[in-house]
């Protein structure tokens, strides 16, 4: 299956591999519709998530700009450029994840620079996940 053949590419860090899976099938749309649907069980993350959860900047632009997948949600994105990447192909400020909100997770991990970027995207510091406190409580705890 190429969703676990994705994964198992993104895992290894191995852009060359991800590159010629993504060239055996024959859809694009079928492509990012994998990247996009298909995810870990235990994580709750997408590809994408699980190659910046990684640090793997080039996979995760390879996946955003080449195969065009959904940013719906950040994760562990201790790379602002990654991070700014994200942003700047309309990933979603205030977006909940199995983790969290973006902010909240950035505050969480004392990322300063990932707050920064966040706050002047118009993440909204007062909005918040169930899963944590509003950022600013976080950042306090």
């Amino acid at each position: 299956m190429a969703g676990s053949a994705i994964f198992e590419a993104v895992a290894k860090g191995d852009l060359k591999q991800l590159k010629a899976i993504s060239k055996k099938v024959d859809d694009k749309l079928e492509l990012r519709k994998i990247c996009d649907e298909y995810y870990d069980f235990s994580t709750g993350r997408n590809v994408l998530h699980h190659a910046a959860g990684i640090g793997h900047f080039d996979i995760c632009k390879f996946l955003i700009e080449g195969v065009q997948v959904y940013i719906n949600s950040f994760t562990f994105k201790n790379n602002i450029e990654l991070v700014q990447l994200l942003l700047m192909q309309g990933g979603l400020v205030d977006r909940d994840s199995v983790d969290g909100t973006p902010l909240q997770i950035a505050v969480s991990r004392g990322n300063v620079e990932a707050v920064k970027c966040l706050l002047s995207h118009g993440a909204n510091p007062s909005y918040y996940d169930a899963i944590a406190d509003t950022p600013l409580l976080c950042a306090l705890i």
